[in-house]
């Protein structure tokens, strides 16, 4: 089905650097998030401790948690008086202050005036360990579920709370949105998710690899554990202490100590029970499956968390979807809007944040109506290249038509050709890097630069490239991608890219990408055994113009990763030292599977 809509928008995520304040008291050793209990009314300040912002009034609260930290939220009621529904967010990217100015306060909640002029109240808190809120380190998924239940605690015995909570956010804070649910939430009436992270595990780990460039990199900038002064990477994108292995290593080398936090973290590349513990934020799967509030969820064929968001849309439940809406947009994580985006925008370009669509969103709830921006119960999307929104009922599904284009000799061809060994050399302390992905790579994963343009073929000797033939008439790729590679090498685990690129106008885009180890797909490898590797990406839909091509790299990973997966007793893992492996990908016998639909003008 198809119809025009309009496009909705997502708040811009800014990987910077945030200064912690020093603890102004002894700080408990992290829990994992339980229950909140009531604390008690804290007295309304003076007129005087009001600042006008973002179209209404100012102040900072700090609100005691259960261990005596002190959580510090910024809060912007309306000009006028009375009660309000609450919009509440939680944010770990904001910088400290040793005043509270209009300035600060507009720098922070700029995004709130949406809200406030709507007639919301709007409470941003300040993660625990950023900003002004105490605590030594930022320990993403330990506290700030926790300490948002606290929070929400405080809101319900203010003077200008009406009894509905609203939850907001994007990224990180998408998270955060959503992570409280599995507690009783009567009065939280709908959420907003923008690219939201989901599980622990799928935020680290594709298939095993873990995600350097994205997890690695923004941990180790948000991370300080007690006693270290500043961050492991600086203010800088400087990838090379991820080349030290094994990487049960990086604590020590990154703070000079072993910390049980990463630990954990590095050691666990399967998503198994380790996951489902305290320790590991297991609290999400329930809360993820106790999802029972009408949902605006927002993604981007570009985003790192596309096929996490889609997971937890496919996971509701007929009804779920029926008061929700799911929104794909052809951007990437921090943008849903770009007149530099290099392919055909149309009218997807919209303001650089979704406030307005969230503020119909959580009206129409309120107010027991259709929202007017976006459509219940379906999937909005706009096509990588295209020039109009189409809306899908339930889930976004394959084409219509299947194709198969074998990899023959560097061309993609509808038939096999003869079976041709070709190998390469992987050298996990050289990896080769593409553009698209995360700085020093985003082993398998879409990275932050989106729909970067491509280097072209034969720049190193270990990318293998296949190009198809131009295409004669518009249709649209719609759907998964899948690939299955024929495959031997000299090492006992060693892994493989696909990457599925789109060319136009002699310019390769990515469209997505997969990777897997031979220890991780099969359990063992024998070096020199012919074996079959599968591959499957997150659904994607790209317009094809006459004259556009496909084109498939095969390569190792993105990123100088292990390239050993040792299995133990217990199924237990261990990170061993990568060595040089002698890959072969078998030609004629390999292949890709994609769908198209004709979706028409």
């Amino acid at each position: 089905m198809k119809k025009t809509v309009s496009a909705l928008v997502c708040l811009a995520l800014l990987l910077l650097l945030v200064a912690c304040q020093e603890p102004t008291a002894e700080s408990a050793p992290p829990t994992s998030p339980q229950p909140s209990v009531s604390q008690q009314t804290t007295p309304e300040p003076s007129q005087e401790d009001y600042i006008p912002c973002a179209g209404g009034y100012a102040r900072a609260e700090f609100v005691p948690m259960e261990d005596g930290t002190e959580i510090c939220c910024l809060v912007v009621t309306p000009e006028k008086e009375g009660q309000f529904p609450t919009v509440i967010t939680q944010n770990c990217y904001q910088a400290a202050t040793d005043e509270f100015t209009a300035e600060y306060f507009e720098s922070c909640v700029a995004d709130s005036s949406a809200f406030v002029e709507a007639g919301y109240a709007f409470v941003m808190i300040q993660t625990r360990g950023t900003a002004n809120s105490q605590y030594e380190s930022f320990l993403a998924y330990i506290h700030d579920t926790d300490d948002e239940l606290q929070v929400m605690d405080w809101i319900r015995q203010q003077d200008f709370y009406n009894g509905e909570l609203f939850c907001n956010g994007m990224s990180y804070m998408g998270f955060t949105s959503m992570s409280h649910l599995y507690a009783p939430h009567e009065d939280i009436k709908a959420i907003s998710m923008q690219c939201p992270v989901s599980t622990r595990y799928d935020a680290w780990y594709q298939n095993g690899f873990i995600k350097i460039g994205l997890m690695g990199y923004w941990q180790a900038m948000m991370h300080r554990p007690a006693g270290f002064d500043g961050t492991a990477l600086g203010n800088t994108m400087d990838m090379t202490l991820f080349n030290t292995f094994p990487y049960i290593n990086w604590p020590v080398e990154m703070y000079g100590e072993q910390d049980e936090y990463w630990t954990g973290i590095l050691t666990h590349p399967e998503d198994g029970e380790w996951w489902r513990t305290e320790a590991a934020g297991s609290y999400i799967y329930d809360a993820i499956a106790a999802i029972d509030i009408p949902v605006l969820l927002y993604e981007n064929f570009y985003d790192i968390f596309y096929e996490d968001s889609n997971a937890i849309w496919n996971g509701f439940s007929e009804e779920q979807k029926a008061q929700s809406a799911f929104v794909i947009s052809q951007f990437g994580h921090s943008y849903t809007g770009s007149e530099d985006w290099p392919l055909n925008v149309g009218d997807s370009t919209t303001p650089n944040y979704n406030a307005d669509y969230v503020v119909d969103f959580f009206d129409s709830v309120r107010n027991g109506t259709e929202p007017t921006k976006v459509e219940l119960g379906t999937v909005t999307y706009y096509p990588v290249d295209g020039d109009q929104w189409f809306t899908e009922p339930d889930s976004l599904t394959d084409g219509s038509q299947e194709h198969v284009l074998y990899l023959n000799q560097n061309t993609l061809d509808q038939q096999a050709g003869e079976v041709t060994a070709m190998t390469y050399t992987y050298d996990p302390n050289d990896p080769a890097v593409f553009q698209a992905s995360d700085e020093n790579g985003g082993n398998g994963t879409n990275g932050y630069n989106g729909l970067a343009a491509e280097a072209e073929p034969g720049i190193r000797q270990d990318i293998l490239t296949f190009l198809g033939a131009p295409v004669e008439e518009e249709t649209y790729i719609k759907g998964t991608l899948s690939a299955q590679l024929t495959v031997s090498s000299d090492c006992e685990d060693t892994c493989f890219l696909v990457r599925i690129y789109v060319v136009k106008d002699g310019v390769a885009y990515n469209l997505r990408e997969d990777i897997t180890s031979l220890s991780y797909q099969l359990g063992s490898y024998t070096p020199g055994e012919q074996v079959t590797l599968n591959f499957e990406t997150g659904p994607v839909v790209c317009k094809l113009n006459p004259g556009d091509y496909l084109r498939v790299d095969v390569s190792s990973s993105a990123a100088g990763m292990y390239s050993i997966h040792t299995n133990v007793a217990g199924n237990q893992w261990e990170i061993s030292e990568p060595v040089v492996a002698q890959n072969t990908v078998y030609t004629g016998s390999s292949l890709i599977r994609y769908c198209t639909e004709d979706l028409g003008a």
